[in-house]
């Protein structure tokens, strides 16, 4: 029983480690496997990792498409099939009030740009910020040994966008970031990585320890921050439906 039990160990740790080096290969483009290794580590010296743009999870193939439709939905910019409504083109933010443009919600003037054109924006805003920071969420999942299925990850992505702190962990330690969120109380409810999770650790990533009064860091409160977290996790969930039948169709 117990070499069975370390051989599965084994199986799963080189699962996760592999999942996380396609991760790496698809941020990174189509480059060697040691430029990889520099994001996910020395341990996938072992592994043979066959190049390529998309990462799979759960049947997804995980590409820009993917990003900018989820992340598009969850910020009301596009519907659950891609297509863009009034506000992709510019909207006013209500927390800063600043002009936003694209997939993304994206500020131009909040960064020093001077985009003007959305398309421009949601592809400035995809490689200058987002995968930077998915790069980021990828050393935490391997560091806690955090096997994530798509609805995670995806969920870990978007939370980068909406709020950099609540997903990587808050500057001044008041809080550790949403994945360790998500791994403290996945093993807690003792039932994996569920939707139920997922939300509770989006709505706790935004909780900063280290201030007095409202802990919540979000303009809405918390009640509000809840529907809210929790609106976007029901975008997100049926654009991730959409995408994975479309993909089934395109390989038929």
């Amino acid at each position: 029983m117990q070499s069975t039990l370390t051989e599965t160990s084994a199986k799963n740790k080189r699962t996760r480690i592999l999942a996380l080096a396609a991760i790496a290969v698809f941020l990174l483009g189509r480059k060697p496997l040691e430029e990889a290794a520099k994001v996910t580590g020395n341990r996938l010296k072992s592994f043979k990792i066959t190049e390529t743009d998309n990462l799979v999870l759960n049947d997804l193939k995980i590409t820009d498409e993917v990003i900018i439709r989820v992340v598009g939905a969850a910020e009301g910019n596009l519907d659950n099939k891609g297509r863009k409504n009034k506000s992709y083109y510019g909207h006013t933010d209500p927390g800063d009030r600043r002009h936003n443009l694209g997939a993304f919600s994206f500020s131009p003037s909040r960064e020093g740009q001077s985009i003007t054109d959305p398309e421009k924006a949601t592809d400035w805003y995809l490689n200058k910020r987002i995968k930077p920071r998915m790069k980021s969420l990828i050393t935490q999942a391997e560091r806690a040994g955090l096997e994530l299925n798509s609805l995670a990850f995806l969920n870990a992505v978007d939370l980068a966008v909406q709020s950099p702190e609540a997903a990587l962990g808050w500057s001044n330690g008041g809080n550790k970031g949403f994945l360790l969120n998500l791994k403290d109380l996945s093993e807690g409810m003792k039932k994996g990585i569920t939707n139920d999770a997922i939300l509770k650790a989006r709505v706790e990533s935004f909780r900063n320890q280290k201030i007095r009064g409202e802990k919540y860091q979000a303009w809405t409160g918390k009640q509000g921050l809840i529907r809210d977290q929790g609106r976007r996790m029901g975008e997100i969930e049926d654009t991730v439906k959409v995408l994975i039948k479309e993909q089934k169709n395109e390989s038929n």
